[in-house]
């Protein structure tokens, strides 16, 4: 039987997500250490490299996600290289992961990078290794996680909560959280709360605003 790990496991989006709201210090004040997969390491550290211009607004999230794990937090975080799992788990690990599509090269450690690969590498690890909880806002792994009776899906919200952010200033922190220019969005906020005037990119965040929360208040007074 495998024994239970309580450090939780944490996909890329949530490190990315707490990255873009300054709220690293934080997270790890709350859980203490985090493990990353290997996989989820390696698809930040993919874009970080991307020069993909549609990622640029967002690529520097991943740069101090990055930071996050392997300088600012390196002691307290750990990356579980499947090359490190004992033969018996890491056969079983490959078995499912090739089921699932998901190809890995044992020479050079490296996965072949597709959708979702970093979450569903987290999610076999986890289950086979024995994390009980998963820090991760994609719902993709809502099925996955339903078939464990162990691990414990943790989202956004709910960690964030957890960390100590403000009922009165949640939404608002998931909204900057889940933007892909995050700089441009806290601006918006900050306006709007100020009462300054908006310009054409501000009002282009404002329409996505209320298309998040169409029942709750629109931000634009």
């Amino acid at each position: 039987m495998t024994s239970e790990v309580q450090t939780p496991m944490c996909d890329s989006d949530i490190i990315v997500k707490v990255a873009k709201v300054d709220k690293a210090n934080q997270l790890y004040k709350v859980y203490g250490n985090i493990h990353y997969a290997d996989a989820v390491y390696q698809e930040i550290c993919h874009n970080c490299t991307t020069s993909n211009p549609d990622k640029k607004h967002i690529k520097p999230y991943f740069e101090m996600a990055k930071d996050i794990i392997t300088n600012q937090f390196c002691n307290s975080s750990h990356i579980v290289k499947l090359s490190d799992v004992d033969s018996r788990k890491r056969e079983v690990i490959k078995s499912k992961l090739r089921a699932k599509g998901i190809l890995y090269n044992c020479n050079t450690g490296k996965f072949a990078l597709a959708d979702d690969c970093g979450e569903t590498v987290s999610i076999v690890y986890a289950n086979i290794l024995g994390y009980t909880l998963f820090l991760s806002d994609d719902n993709k792994c809502k099925t996955e996680i339903r078939r464990s009776s162990r691990l414990k899906w943790v989202h956004l919200r709910d960690v964030f909560k957890s960390i100590g952010v403000d009922i009165s200033e949640l939404e608002d922190e998931i909204f900057v959280a889940n933007s892909e220019n995050p700089k441009a969005t806290r601006n918006y906020l900050d306006k709007v709360n100020n009462r300054k005037p908006l310009d054409l990119l501000d009002l282009k965040i404002m329409n996505e605003y209320k298309k998040r929360h169409p029942s709750g208040r629109s931000r634009a007074n």
